[in-house]
């Protein structure tokens, strides 16, 4: 996954959980305001009406009694034993009191049936409570009945009768009070959850902040500090052979594999430098002559093949191992690689010469192993040189392989699937002791690739004296694979990484080289 599409995904896992977070939240604020602004706006005005609504029914009959005793002393309003002007106004006032305390109720909390049925019983005792008390004392005082109208006023009838209506104003009031009680705690408990809730929130935007500063450091950061430390090392001299490993998202990763063929490129130059160097101290033009022969023109291209391959010598620019990769008149190519034992220009008047022999012998049409019996001829004369060669023909079109192989550390036919094939020994070391040689066949196919080298690169060993081997060499080479899809990538990665383990990568001649069907 890219580093965009990580950051992408991050992204959208964030607001989704901000979306989830904010609905949470507005939810909990959305039902705490509405509690508050039912106690407000509902509860706590019926709770006050309810209250005025007692005192309302207490004044009411009050102000009988009072309009009774006026009468009896035929006083008026500005006695001291009526702080209202007319008593009977101030009944009735009282009276229109209770029903708009009645009706603020009603108004407060609609559609809940509990409070209007109290509500109707309270209106139904009030008016009985009129009508056999206040309005016939009131009627009685009128037509000058004034102890009947006390006597009425005192009977149990009317006692009983304003008792209903205290006791239904009274249970009105705290079936109210109960409503607001319970909202109280309600927002109490609401506000709790609020609290929870926003605390719960912050918590997850730190736990997310926090995630994406841990993802930022391991998928940016700790990549990009691993490079540069690389890089750090790459810059110096005992660590420029050492490869470059990419890691991190691709697109930091890319950037990785660009330092590494950068490094590759910059040691390649240092190398070519030192060889020159040391050429020239081994007396320059013989020296670069026999290069020039031993550096095959230009490999050639043949179609349904790709090749590739380096060539590291041990001393200057001249080495004993040499491998090449020619077009034959009859179509096929040939893979050949060869190491003359030592270095230098003996070594390399001795790799001109096999060459020249084998590749004369395989234009001219030989087989493999006559091609090889040709080429110990060539070294009757050099008592005590003698040579390692493997020789393979490719069939393009039908990836057949017919090779032999004197001596040389054998070939690897390393399958698509995994499969690894070893081209062995086909007969003896190439010297003037002569021998013979057989050849055989193999088939190459695609998605296949052969590998040969020469013992300079699986003799390397690392800081602890353990040389590479076939085994190490397969890993490397699997590695590789795993890496690039080309035999020039896959050339170019095995040898970064086995001269990064090296400590003695100058001891020997080092050739590797691959070829694969298109």
């Amino acid at each position: 996954m890219t580093l965009r599409q990580r950051v992408t995904a991050i992204t959208t896992v964030g607001l989704i959980v901000l979306v989830i977070l904010g609905g949470w939240l507005t939810y909990r604020f959305v039902r705490t305001a509405d509690a508050s602004a039912a106690i407000v706006t509902s509860l706590q005005p019926a709770a006050d009406a309810s209250r005025t609504l007692s005192t309302a029914y207490s004044d009411a009959e009050g102000f009988v009694s009072v309009a009774i005793i006026d009468t009896a002393l035929s006083i008026t309003s500005t006695t001291a034993s009526s702080p209202c002007s007319d008593a009977r106004a101030c009944y009735q006032a009282s009276m229109a009191t209770a029903g708009e305390s009645r009706a603020a109720i009603l108004a407060a909390l609609p559609g809940d049936e509990e409070v209007a049925a109290a509500v109707r019983v309270s209106e139904a005792t009030a008016e009985y409570w009129q009508g056999v008390d206040a309005n016939s004392v009131f009627l009685l005082l009128d037509l000058g009945r004034n102890e009947l109208a006390a006597r009425v006023s005192r009977s149990a009838h009317s006692r009983d009768s304003y008792e209903a209506m205290t006791a239904s104003a009274i249970a009105l009031q705290r079936l109210v009070d109960d409503r607001r009680s319970q909202q109280i705690d309600d927002y109490a408990s609401l506000s709790r959850k609020l609290a929870w809730a926003i605390a719960i929130a912050g918590l997850v935007l730190l736990g997310l902040m926090l995630v994406a500063l841990g993802l930022l450091h391991r998928w940016v950061l700790t990549p990009l500090d691993e490079l540069r430390a690389q890089l750090r090392s790459a810059s110096t001299t005992e660590g420029r052979y050492a490869p470059i490993t990419p890691s991190g998202p691709p697109e930091l990763s890319a950037t990785g594999v660009d330092a590494e063929s950068m490094r590759r490129q910059l040691v390649a130059q240092i190398d070519e430098a030192t060889s020159a160097r040391e050429g020239l101290r081994q007396q320059g033009p013989v020296v670069a002559a026999i290069r020039a022969e031993l550096e095959a023109s230009e490999h050639q291209h043949v179609a349904g093949l790709v090749v590739a391959g380096s060539l590291q010598p041990a001393e200057g620019v001249l080495a004993g191992d040499w491998w090449d990769f020619m077009s034959l008149p009859d179509g096929r190519a040939a893979l050949l690689v060869t190491d003359v034992a030592g270095h230098g220009p003996e070594a390399g008047i001795g790799a001109v010469r096999v060459k020249n022999v084998i590749g004369g012998a395989l234009v001219s049409g030989s087989h493999p192993d006559v091609a090889l019996e040709q080429a110990a001829i060539a070294f009757r004369d050099e008592e005590g040189r003698f040579a390692t060669c493997a020789v393979i023909l490719i069939e393009p079109a039908t990836g057949a392989l017919t090779w032999a192989n004197a001596g040389h550390p054998p070939p690897l036919l390393r399958r698509a699937h995994g499969e690894a094939l070893r081209l062995a020994a086909t007969g003896p070391l190439v010297s003037g002791l002569g021998g013979q040689w057989t050849r055989r066949t193999e088939s190459l196919h695609i998605g296949d690739v052969l590998f040969v080298w020469s013992d300079g690169l699986v003799e390397s060993h690392d800081a602890e004296g353990v040389e590479l081997g076939d085994a190490g060499l397969n890993r490397l080479i699997d590695a590789a694979m795993q890496e690039g899809s080309t035999p020039s990538e896959i050339v170019a990665h095995v040898l970064a990484a086995a001269r990064g383990r090296a400590v003695d990568w100058r001891r020997d001649d080092v050739t590797l080289a691959a070829v694969a069907r298109d």
